[in-house]
């Protein structure tokens, strides 16, 4: 088992006002297919700004 200590992990701070840690995936500290997990902090005053992606 692969153990991963989360604030280690130095992520990627957006302008929308959040910090997003990946930890399981293509770009995370686990290598990972077809699957990604992480973990997001959005700060007071912060959001995650709506997609355009069709659905």
């Amino acid at each position: 088992m692969e153990k991963v200590n989360i604030w280690e992990i130095e992520g990627t701070e957006f302008p929308a006002g959040r910090r997003t840690r990946v930890i399981l995936g293509e770009n995370g500290a686990m290598r990972g297919e077809k699957f990604c997990q992480g973990y997001v902090v959005i700060y007071k005053g912060g959001g995650i700004p709506a997609t355009t992606m069709r659905r």
